[in-house]
């Protein structure tokens, strides 16, 4: 039985100080004993290091790469200095609820099951890329928990039914060093195998993790900064300084099957092919579903993202001996999206899978620390159908309000 496993949370970082220290204090605000939080600093400059310690909490751990290194290494590195319990990966602008750890052990010990994942708040810092989510704030009022099949819920992801946020991933999810180990046995001893450490942690932990715990109340705060590298990867124009830095570091290799691209379909089919590569999931991606669907995917883009998103197809399509006329058939008739449309699908989910978005200036949040305590105390509250639709007509007229001011 397992009754109280030490739970540690990694945040890696580099040159973020002004996001981390808030990170940081949102798990800092976890009453918790057999906790650690591990901060793995990829030899900031910044003063990383000094801030940290200056916290003078035991239950802190720092390391340093001790050079400039990837993502996936640096997460790797980290990885190599927790030797049991529970893991969970923490972006440096994310954030715990101060409840999360004690609602984690709680599933843990009523299921005995080596991996917790669950619904994420999304937080949109103030500094956000896109002006139009700025302090943008959504939560999931659902309650309860599922236990999913991994081999299904992988087969979800890659068909469109679910999205790679609900695979039993590293990444705000809470994974056993049992399972861990299994990755790193059956990989020759390192535990990531792409340049997308996120995805490619649910990935190949489907291959050794056959149920796990889905929460549909949140255990963490998804924020999304100025800083953050996915919201880079599909937004380069936005931020183009992000996307290069990602993409000339010294990584593994991509997988010479794809290409790096705006799509995410092909970023999941790179993780599934270097896992099976590796032994670790018992097929590799369908090439042709997975260009059809995300040429699907693309339906909802404005005309210059769908526009990436064919180009990246064909050249995945000509790398396995594809005809392009192949993506170019799958695009016919495809009309893109408009900002109206994106909004409608968005609308859609919010109200199907029960979520509240609000402007999180209406309780002047300005960094994610303080969004994990008014999302806490609103949680305890329980929230209802008013909440949700309230809080979304209150969120429709402060964006309509930007928007004249963007116009004026």
């Amino acid at each position: 039985m397992i009754s109280s496993p030490k739970i540690t949370v990694i945040v890696p970082t580099r040159e973020r100080i002004s996001t981390l220290q808030w990170a940081l204090k949102t798990c800092l605000a976890a009453n918790a004993d057999q906790y650690e939080i591990l901060v793995s600093d990829n030899f900031s400059q910044d003063g990383t290091r000094d801030m940290v310690e200056s916290l003078q909490d035991p239950r802190i751990r720092y390391v340093n790469t001790g050079k400039r290194v990837s993502m996936s290494h640096n997460w790797e590195f980290a990885l190599n200095h927790v030797k049991e319990g529970y893991v969970s990966f923490l972006g440096d602008d994310d954030g715990l609820l101060p409840d999360t750890i004690d609602r984690v052990r709680s599933l843990i010990a009523e299921t005995q099951l080596l991996a917790i994942n669950g619904k994420a708040i999304n937080y949109c810092w103030p500094n956000n890329i896109d002006p139009a989510l700025r302090n943008f704030l959504s939560i999931p009022l659902k309650k309860g928990f599922t236990i999913l099949d991994s081999s299904k819920a992988l087969n979800d992801v890659v068909t469109g039914r679910r999205t790679y946020h609900d695979l039993p991933w590293l990444y705000g999810g809470f994974v056993s060093t049992k399972a861990i180990e299994q990755v790193k046995v059956k990989s020759g001893g390192a535990f990531f195998g792409s340049q997308i450490p996120d995805v490619y942690s649910g990935v190949s932990l489907t291959g050794v993790i056959l149920n796990y715990v889905y929460s549909h109340e949140p255990l963490i705060i998804n924020g999304i900064s100025g800083h953050s590298t996915g919201a880079a990867q599909f937004n380069p124009d936005k931020n183009q300084q992000s996307q290069n830095t990602f993409a000339t570091e010294g990584n593994i290799p991509f997988h010479k099957k794809f290409v790096f691209g705006p799509a995410i379909q092909v970023l999941i089919a790179e993780c599934q092919q270097q896992a099976y590569d590796r032994g670790l999931i018992p097929a590799p991606p369908d090439i042709r579903a997975m260009l059809r669907q995300a040429a699907e995917e693309s339906r909802i883009e404005l005309a210059t993202h769908q526009q990436k998103v064919k180009e990246a197809l064909k050249e995945v399509a000509e790398r396995n001996e594809i005809l392009p006329s192949v993506v170019d058939e799958l695009f016919t008739n495809l009309k893109a999206g408009n900002s109206l449309s994106k909004k409608i699908q968005l609308l859609n989910k919010y109200l199907t899978q029960k979520i509240a978005v609000t402007d999180a200036t209406r309780w002047n949040i300005s960094n994610v620390f303080e969004a994990s305590q008014i999302c806490y105390k609103l949680l305890r509250s329980r929230p209802n159908w008013g909440f949700l639709l309230s809080n979304l007509a209150r969120f429709a007229a402060s964006r309509l309000a930007l928007s004249r001011r963007q116009l004026s």
